[in-house]
């Protein structure tokens, strides 16, 4: 906005026939800071004058010193001031002459107060990291690297990387000083997927591999059974030498027989119950008198 509407409101009031600046109803406080006002600003004081506007206005909230206060604002360069004076002007004087000259000059001053904050370089591991900046629901357009500006202050930044943990990290910006923040986020796990079994289970290749040792054991024992017969019927009582040695052989073939009937018979037993138990059964060891037993859990 140029020097002479403000200097016009300022001054405007000069004369003895004027009426009073701030209207009949204006506090005395608020005059007084206006007068102060007055004159800081003619004096290039345009940092003090901000400040008696201000003053004034928080006591006597009328269109004039909103207005005042934002162009002494902008004069001394406190362009966040200086935005939010104007906006409230517009507010006060919805029917402002100057309305869409103001309207025009606000987001100039955003501008201008965007490019005044220092910058500060983004960085994640990995990248492509979408950023909110304190607690904004929209995420900045340009993801991880990126710089972007912040005002001097305390700022909290959000990563988030799909597959990963979100990340808060806290930045203190210094004036006229770029800064740097870096996020290492941190992989989610992957959740483990039970595999179903898709063939026979160990206890039943156990429980087959029993079935089958205990076939061939019995075969051995009815072999051997088969020898005893044949021995027996072709004893030879008249050659003692050679009778003696079929004796042997009998003795020899009655203990192979009754090993591989024995053998047999528990591993058919052993290997029938293995296949019969369901799967996730484990076999346990309990003692019980005289030895231990072997039993199942389920």
């Amino acid at each position: 906005m140029s020097g002479p509407l403000l200097f016009a409101l300022v001054v405007g009031s000069c004369g003895p026939a004027t009426p009073p600046p701030l209207g009949a109803d204006a506090p005395p406080g608020a005059v007084s800071r206006y007068d102060i006002a007055k004159r800081l600003y003619r004096e290039g004081n345009f940092a003090g004058a901000a400040a008696e506007f201000k003053a004034a206005l928080a006591m006597h909230p009328v269109p004039k010193l909103a207005y005042n206060l934002a162009r002494s604002a902008e004069r001394a360069n406190q362009l966040e001031a200086a935005v939010a004076a104007y906006t409230h002007y517009l507010k006060l004087a919805p029917g402002a002459s100057d309305r869409k000259q103001v309207l025009t000059l606000i987001p100039i001053l955003q501008e201008r107060l965007r490019e005044s904050h220092p910058e500060v370089a983004l960085i994640s591991t990995p990248p492509g990291a979408q950023i909110f900046v304190d607690g904004a629901k929209e995420s900045l357009e340009t993801p991880t690297p990126t710089t972007i500006r912040l005002k001097p202050g305390a700022h909290t930044v959000r990563f988030l990387v799909e597959g990963h943990h979100p990340l808060d990290r806290t930045i203190q910006v210094v004036a006229d000083t770029p800064g740097a923040l870096e996020g290492q986020l941190v992989r989610v796990a992957a959740e483990a997927v039970p595999v179903e079994p898709t063939g026979p289970s160990a206890l039943h290749i156990a429980g087959w591999a029993a079935v089958g040792v205990g076939v061939v054991a019995a075969g051995v024992g009815a072999y051997a059974h088969a020898e005893t017969f044949s021995l027996g019927d072709s004893a030879d009582t008249e050659d003692l030498g050679n009778h003696a040695k079929q004796e042997d052989d009998f003795e020899s073939a009655q203990v192979l027989m009754g090993v591989g009937y024995a053998a047999g018979g528990v591993l058919l037993v052993t290997g029938v119950v293995l296949l019969l138990l369901p799967d996730g059964s484990s076999p346990s060891v309990a003692a019980v008198p005289g030895g231990a037993g072997l039993g199942w859990r389920f």
